[in-house]
């Protein structure tokens, strides 16, 4: 790359960020962001800033570092404020992303003040990464301040976004925050048909090569363990959450280990 280019710069490093934070490679994400920041003041452009924050943010999530994440999404958010017209998109998923943070800190009113007025933006615009960190605090709102049929009513909406664009890692994020709303309200005939019906459409491996579907295997896994734990086999949900919990381990991801414990 020419040296005078930083939107170029910032751009190839976005892109470089997308790929560590699907790899999980979070100390390399940090560095890469790093390089980014320092040309920042030669930018104009929110955008470009908003996504070289995003994944940053979102590698923050993963590893449960929730105070740094929050930090930087205000940081974010004050940089988006300046988006007009048409750039109000970054500036409203910057307002998401802060409400991730609220919602994983105990402040589901304040969440859900963040989410409802912006999720469209999620469904039309959030890339698939930001969808998936988004979908679990999003449901779990809706669920807390609305109930059951709205935040299955948004769930049914991005399962159908996620088999439109293909998206097999959102699809398997869907199915197991629908099945565990209905665990929830305890509804484990209805949730163990969605939970048989997807997997007859879907059978993964944990030996997939693509990562996509190997992150997607996850999400089904954890989704079985949680109708083997409300069917009070804790023998097989046991046997199934092991080889997640060394999984997240091994690789950093302290929220899903969280999630597992």
């Amino acid at each position: 790359m020419e040296s005078d280019r930083p939107f170029t710069e910032v751009t190839m490093n976005s892109v470089r960020e997308c790929v560590g934070l699907a790899m999980f490679r979070f100390e390399r994400i940090y560095r890469v962001q790093q390089q980014s920041e320092a040309l920042f003041v030669r930018l104009e452009h929110p955008g470009t800033k908003f996504y070289s924050r995003l994944f940053v943010t979102l590698a923050l999530l993963e590893q449960a570092r929730l105070d740094e994440a929050k930090l930087l999404s205000d940081a974010t958010l004050d940089l988006c404020s300046v988006a007009q017209d048409r750039e109000v998109v970054y500036r409203d998923q910057a307002v998401l992303i802060k409400g991730i943070g609220e919602y994983y800190s105990g402040r589901t009113d304040r969440a859900i003040k963040l989410f409802e007025p912006h999720i469209g933006v999620l469904k039309n615009y959030a890339i698939s990464d930001f969808a998936i960190k988004a979908l679990a605090p999003v449901a779990g709102a809706y669920w807390q301040h609305f109930g059951t049929e709205k935040a299955q009513s948004l769930l049914t909406q991005f399962a159908a976004i996620a088999r439109q664009r293909e998206l097999t890692r959102l699809q398997a994020c869907v199915l197991h925050e629908q099945v565990r709303l209905l665990l929830h309200d305890n509804a484990m005939e209805v949730a163990r048909r969605l939970f048989r019906h997807a997997t007859e459409l879907a059978s993964l491996t944990e030996a997939e090569t693509s990562v996509a579907n190997a992150q997607a295997w996850e999400w089904y896994r954890l989704t079985e363990a949680r109708l083997l734990i409300h069917a009070k086999d804790t023998v097989s949900a046991e046997a199934v959450l092991r080889p997640l919990q060394q999984r997240f381990q091994s690789q950093g991801r302290c929220l899903r280990l969280l999630e597992v414990t």
